[in-house]
């Protein structure tokens, strides 16, 4: 019966999760040309981040008074960051290279658009209509 709020009870759902993340950014190295390159011992590691993530809205989990199963929590611990002294260096020649490509680029693509447009005017001719 909806009115005699025996069965009116509110289902509430809680939820947990943790997740450990572990990222690197490398390089490959180049040992045997012959040989696939997949495995973890052969890549040149420059920066490494790990953290713990939480996710949550379990009421025990936290501290907080406030906390309700309409709320969630996320908390991260414990974030690391290594990075090696050659990764910087790294980084800033791969910008470098991309910036210097994307200008000869860039410069190449205008001067096509201004070819075009100059070319395009050429073919185009006024057409009359006469009634």
């Amino acid at each position: 019966c909806p009115g005699s709020g025996a069965n009116n009870r509110e289902t509430r759902m809680f939820i947990s999760t943790m997740i450990t993340t572990d990222i690197t950014l490398g390089q490959l190295a180049d040992i045997d040309p012959g040989v696939p390159r997949s495995s973890e011992e052969d890549m040149v590691k420059f920066l490494q981040f790990r953290a713990t993530a939480s996710l949550g809205n379990d009421e025990g989990l936290f501290e907080n008074k406030l906390s309700s199963s309409e709320s969630f929590h996320a908390t991260i611990s414990n974030p690391q960051l290594y990075m090696q002294p050659g990764a910087f260096d790294k980084a800033l020649l791969f910008y470098l290279n991309f910036k210097t490509a994307y200008a000869i680029f860039n410069d190449d693509r205008q001067k096509l658009n201004v070819e075009t447009v100059t070319a395009t005017e050429n073919i185009q001719k006024p057409v009359e209509f006469t009634r």
